[in-house]
């Protein structure tokens, strides 16, 4: 499974609610397993199946983790391959798992009040 860790200065707190933030503005619906792991969706498996590339399903796993120096690890994992889109599906997945790193990288880096 492929990873991206971003660390983090803030309050766990914070760092936490921008991760929610992030994604649900993104689209993905947020499902918490726990205060430190979750799950990011967006699509339908089904329809993925289906429709192959142009009905895309996306799930990112993350953890947030506090770091023995007090900085924060956030850890995404990719979580589907798109391979039930054939090579047009990875790609779009791989793709989009990109833009999620950097465009939460970005985020992390233009917030002033966290």
């Amino acid at each position: 499974m492929e990873y991206f860790d971003l660390i983090v200065d803030g309050p766990f707190q914070n760092v936490q609610q921008m991760v929610h933030n992030y994604f649900q503005y993104n689209g993905f619906t947020i499902q918490w397993r726990n205060p430190y792991y979750g799950i990011a969706e967006r699509g339908s498996k089904g329809l993925n199946v289906v429709g192959g590339a142009f009905a895309q399903y996306y799930k990112i796993d993350f953890q947030i983790l506090m770091l023995p120096d007090q900085t924060i690890c956030i850890r995404l994992f990719k979580a589907n391959t798109g391979g039930w889109g054939g090579v047009a599906g990875v790609y779009m997945v791989d793709k989009q798992f990109q833009e999620i790193i950097d465009g939460l990288s970005y985020y992390f880096s233009t917030e002033t009040s966290y």
